[in-house]
């Protein structure tokens, strides 16, 4: 059982540096580092981060607060507009709540509202 073990150990230890290698060579990450000083590069700008009470508007909003990101459970909200919305100003409150969005996205795997058929038809007047 000890050798099982050590072999084991020598593996994970010959395995993680191998696929870590891996990625960094045959990934973006590589050449992401070298032009832009950051292995995870995206072409949007950076938010800012989340103050404690004050709330931050971000062009996307995700968190906006810790405390409204935190310790808000939006179940009204989330009552009234059942899906997620992609828009980046017109977004429902429970957005903006980390424990609404666990539970939502848990318990309805339409939620999203992706891909596109499952958006709910908002009709035009």
């Amino acid at each position: 059982m000890f050798s099982t073990i050590r072999t084991l150990a020598l593996y994970g230890t010959i395995f993680v540096p191998v696929v870590a290698a891996a990625c960094w060579t045959l990934g973006p990450y590589g050449s992401h580092y070298r032009q832009s000083g950051s292995a995870f590069v995206t072409n949007q700008p950076v938010s800012p981060l989340p103050h404690l009470i004050e709330k931050t508007n971000p062009t996307r909003p995700g968190l906006t607060s810790v405390v409204d990101g935190l310790l808000t459970f939006r179940y009204v909200d989330l009552l009234r507009h059942p899906r997620n919305t992609q828009g980046r100003r017109v977004y429902p409150r429970h957005r903006t709540s980390v424990w609404t969005q666990v539970y939502a996205r848990t318990h309805s795997i339409h939620f999203d509202a992706w891909p596109p058929a499952w958006a709910a038809r908002i009709p035009s007047s």
